[in-house]
């Protein structure tokens, strides 16, 4: 049976709508988790308490990089989290979210924790890329750079509380990177479709998911100024997060992480690389 709680909401202007959730969630101690770029980008420093703000999320996120997290979560009484960015940034919120509900700092602890947490952490999480789906998943990915593999953070109380599409977050978005995350939402649709674990509403939101990335993509590479275009992507990725939440992913991706870890293939390319001879060794079971 399909189940996803993160309530989806459309809009052209993040700022109001963040500041509503705020209130209904009635959370006014977040900790915001976002990358440098974006913080500069956006200006967070004028829309957010400069304190709350852990900015210093690299791309795929560490053990290390999370642990500094980990220590700026430990350092104030956080109520809540609102992440801003890409997946790396959702990735490391999701760690942040699990410091907050359980009080355990021990990052190799917090990847075992099987039992609900002490408290659920309310969230607000925003996609600043059109690929992640981060947005309505419950686990996020971490690397360990010593035995190159990679790790997931995983448990029912990480499902963001609210998440907030606003094609205006990726404008600044650069064409090769918009086109590598649109790369990963196709490979999440795809592997939701032919998953042991696929069941009707999944397999309905990776189609709609895939139709809106065939018929904008080309689009994107004469206007990618165009935010229209940009939400329509961007509901795209999350059609397909949709998706995924409930399948997981599937040869692609497991195929993709050695790619990234080892020679440093972005992640968008190496989970799409091998989809087209996934999908004929597939093509009949679909």
């Amino acid at each position: 049976m399909y189940h996803n709680p993160v309530r989806v909401v459309e809009t052209n202007n993040w700022q109001e709508e963040c500041r509503n959730f705020q209130e209904k969630l009635d959370i006014p101690n977040p900790l915001i988790i976002t990358s440098n770029g974006i913080f500069k980008r956006l200006n967070l420093h004028s829309v957010f308490d400069s304190r709350s703000i852990f900015w210093d999320v690299k791309p795929n996120p560490t053990f290390g990089s999370c642990q500094a997290a980990i220590n700026f979560v430990s350092r104030s009484k956080f109520d809540s989290v609102i992440a801003i960015g890409g997946g790396s940034v959702m990735d490391t919120a999701k760690v942040a979210m699990a410091v907050i509900g359980t009080g355990i700092c021990d990052l190799n602890e917090l990847l075992t924790i099987t039992t609900p947490y002490k408290h659920g952490v309310p969230s607000i999480f925003m996609p600043t890329t059109h690929g992640t789906g981060s947005e309505v998943t419950k686990w996020g990915t971490i690397w360990n750079l010593d035995d190159k593999k990679k790790y997931s953070i995983s448990h029912p109380d990480l499902y963001p509380s609210i998440a907030i599409l606003d094609g205006n977050l990726t404008l600044s978005l650069p064409l090769d990177i918009s086109i590598v995350t649109i790369m990963d939402a196709l490979s999440h649709s795809f592997e939701a479709i032919w998953n042991k674990k696929a069941n009707d509403t999944s397999t309905f939101y990776a189609t709609e998911a895939i139709s809106l990335i065939l018929k904008n993509v080309e689009g994107l590479k004469n206007n990618p100024h165009d935010v229209e275009l940009r939400n329509k992507l961007l509901n795209a990725a999350n059609k397909a997060g949709l998706a995924f939440s409930n399948t997981k992913t599937a040869a692609a991706h497991s195929i993709s992480y050695p790619l990234t870890i080892k020679y440093g293939i972005p992640h968008g390319i190496a989970s799409s690389i091998s989809l087209i001879p996934l999908l004929r060794i597939n093509g009949d079971s679909i």
